[in-house]
């Protein structure tokens, strides 16, 4: 009878054992993690609370919008993750914090436990679990100290670049084959220059964040409004437009800014503002022109030419050196607006005689300013090719005199 008396008493224990844990997840039960990664949403419940949703990162949407760090939103994650069975805490949870993936799918509510020390102890399925204490934090003091420093959020490859000063276009970029300048000017971009800057710009770090400004706070709205500068990253089917704000300059240079759909206004170092809304000689190609140099068979400067001999195909060294100076002398300055009343007409030409390139020439000291299409370049040259084109400016000048 005894070995009966035992099998009965095994058969009972095992019994109530799995009437206690039915309807529990095995992985609660008998492992020290949660799994939380899946759930694109989060919130505090309650009047004073918060909520954060991930689109391609994580942002706040409640009590207002802007990016928070994706680093720090992750690892808070993973803290709420580590779990250990706990006694339940003596008084009532006073938060809940609320995980749903969509409208259709179902929420999870996790009451929330903390006092002034110790460990947070979370509710999952009626089972009591401590987590670490830096759960609290967010909780406690809203999503402040997960906001992101970064200026810019990524924007992949954009399409275009604009910049505007007041209500005046002052840069404009576009990239079809290969990035090109559009105003204030027509010419080709550097591609190099424009990727650099692009890579440099959304890695951008404001000095600090000031939250939404308050409706009463007169001075910080007058730096903000009206804008007196706006960068936009032009989007594409898949990446949409990017724009920043930048307000009137401050007393020590800095500048707010604030990213259109965001609430959240940035402080931006001097440095910084000037980066982010460049010249556009930044990205202008540094050489005169892009012109391939083998399909220039004459240049002109004024009543004087150079020509390739007809037998070797070469120039000679003055023809070699305003070959250069046309397709591979890096520019050492630009002027978007200089006029060359002194200048005289240069010209280049393919053998057929068709015109590949037209400007002005200007010598100033030791350099010369080529202008072409509303746009100078300042490059130096030797004493050979001064006093060559000096002599072509001069035989100009005689002959318009007589």
């Amino acid at each position: 009878m005894s070995w009966r008396v035992t099998a009965f008493v095994l058969f009972v224990a095992a019994a109530l054992l799995a009437w206690s844990s039915w309807g529990r997840p095995l992985e609660l039960l008998n492992a020290g993690q949660i799994h939380l990664g899946g759930y694109s949403q989060i919130e505090v419940l309650g009047t004073s609370g918060w909520s954060m949703s991930k689109q391609r990162g994580w942002i706040s949407t409640t009590p207002n919008r802007g990016r928070l760090s994706n680093a720090q939103v992750e690892q808070w994650i993973r803290l709420l993750e580590s779990v250990e069975p706990c006694l339940p805490p003596e008084a009532e949870p006073t938060h809940t914090l609320r995980f749903s993936e969509s409208e259709s799918a179902p929420n999870i509510d996790v009451p929330v436990w903390f006092d002034v020390v110790g460990p947070v102890k979370i509710e999952l399925e009626e089972v009591w679990y401590s987590v670490s204490s830096e759960v609290a934090e967010p909780i406690r003091f809203g999503l402040a100290p997960f906001r992101s420093l970064q200026i810019l959020p990524p924007s992949f490859s954009p399409a275009g670049v604009k910049i505007t000063l007041g209500d005046r276009t002052s840069l404009e970029l576009s990239k079809a084959s290969t990035w090109s300048v559009r105003e204030p000017l027509l010419a080709p971009a550097d591609a190099g220059a424009v990727q650099a800057w692009l890579e440099a710009v959304e890695l951008k770090s404001a000095l600090a964040i000031l939250g939404e400004v308050p409706e009463d706070e007169a001075d910080l709205l007058a730096g903000l409004f009206p804008v007196a500068a706006e960068l936009s990253l032009i989007g594409t089917q898949s990446t949409p437009t990017r724009s920043v704000r930048f307000g009137k300059r401050l007393p020590d240079g800095s500048r707010l800014a604030q990213v259109r759909g965001e609430d959240v206004v940035f402080v931006v170092g001097p440095e910084d503002t000037a980066f982010m809304l460049p010249n556009p000689t930044r990205f202008l190609i540094p050489t005169c022109t892009t012109l391939v140099p083998e399909r220039i068979h004459t240049i002109a400067v004024g009543d004087q030419a150079v020509r390739r001999n007809a037998l070797t195909g070469r120039f000679d060294s003055v023809g070699d050196r305003l070959l250069d100076l046309l397709t591979l002398t890096p520019a050492s300055n630009f002027a978007l607006a200089a006029t060359l009343a002194d200048g005289v007409v240069f010209q280049a030409f393919d053998r057929s005689g068709g015109m590949l390139f037209s400007g002005h020439i200007q010598i100033d000291g030791a350099q010369v300013a080529v202008w072409s299409e509303g746009l100078a370049r300042i490059v130096p040259l030797g004493d050979e090719l001064i006093s060559w084109i000096r002599s072509a400016v001069d035989t100009n000048d005689q002959g318009q005199s007589s």
